[in-house]
């Protein structure tokens, strides 16, 4: 329970003995220690059967192929989920605070999205991108992306929170009802995790591809001077942005080692099976162009038996 609701229940308590009514404060006490056996019951207080690694799911193909395009981002929301709706039972605490976090992340990035389309903007308004002849530069047409990025994720992050501002799904049972409604047979929450990733992921791609567009403008002439400089600048910003990711990912619930050794493994055990698959055909194959080259098991039977005999 929330604080403040502890401290109404507690106040409400002292009120019923203030009065000296026994009977009220039975009552109240009663009504409290229902509660708290009805979140036991829920949670199996005291059973033997304690529900441990509940949001260890595996991912479908949609999941995998989405996320890394994504930045990970719908792992990240989907791993949320599945630690808030344990069991399809849902905490309002804990549902409030994941609502209250995913309305600041689109707030956070509508604002910067917004920026980052200003940005565009007066990016193309210079003369060394846009000539004026009709044609398009390189670095045109990776602002060009980067401004409809800047665009979607400020159209979808807006919507977003206007969805979950007008119609606030505040109690446990609007986010039961919510959650359930939107819940896969196959994929599970990995659709709703995706749309809630859309506005981080797209202002990603709108930051990736202005930087590009920036690069490209940078390396455009065969000037000596200023490619040694932006090239030494890049190379720094670059291994300071490694080192940041690494730092970030590397000892939480993201690991670039344990990931990299999985796409590893994965591809080995694919590669492991179409082989296996392959061998097994090329065996049939000689079998059935020549039979007489390994007598079959109804063939070799009759003779084991005559021996034994």
């Amino acid at each position: 329970m929330k604080a403040d609701d502890l401290q109404t229940l507690a106040s409400m308590i002292k009120t019923t003995k203030s009065l000296g009514s026994n009977r009220y404060t039975a009552c109240a006490i009663g009504r409290l220690m229902c509660l708290f056996a009805h979140d036991r019951y829920h949670y199996f207080h005291g059973q033997k059967v304690a529900r441990l690694d509940r949001y260890q799911r595996k991912r479908t193909a949609l999941a995998a192929l989405l996320s890394p395009l994504l930045f990970n981002a719908p792992e990240v929301h989907l791993r949320s989920l599945e630690r808030i709706w344990i069991d399809q039972i849902i905490n309002e605490i804990a549902w409030t605070q994941f609502i209250h976090k995913l309305q600041t992340d689109w707030q956070e990035a509508v604002l910067t999205a917004t920026v980052l389309l200003n940005a565009n903007i007066s990016f193309m308004t210079i003369n060394d991108v846009d000539s004026g002849d009709g044609t398009r530069t390189p670095a045109q047409i990776a602002s060009f992306v980067s401004t409809i990025a800047s665009i979607a994720a400020t159209v979808i992050g807006m919507l977003l929170v206007r969805q979950y501002r007008v119609k606030p799904k505040e109690t446990a049972t609007d986010a039961v009802t919510y959650l359930t409604s939107r819940r896969h047979p196959k994929l599970g929450l990995e659709t709703l995790a995706i749309m809630y990733s859309l506005p981080y992921a797209l202002l990603m791609w709108a930051v990736v591809t202005f930087l590009v567009a920036f690069a490209l403008e940078c390396f455009h002439d065969r000037d000596i001077p200023t490619i040694t400089v932006t090239a030494t600048t890049w190379g720094l910003a670059a291994m300071l942005l490694v080192l940041c990711l690494y730092t970030v990912w590397e000892g939480g619930d993201i690991s670039v080692h344990q990931w990299l050794r999985d796409v590893w493994e994965s591809a080995c055990d694919r590669v492991r099976r179409v082989r296996d698959r392959v061998t097994r055909k090329r065996k049939d194959e000689e079998e059935k162009a020549d039979p007489t080259s390994s007598p079959s098991s109804d063939t070799a039977a009759p003779d084991i038996a005559m021996e034994e005999c």
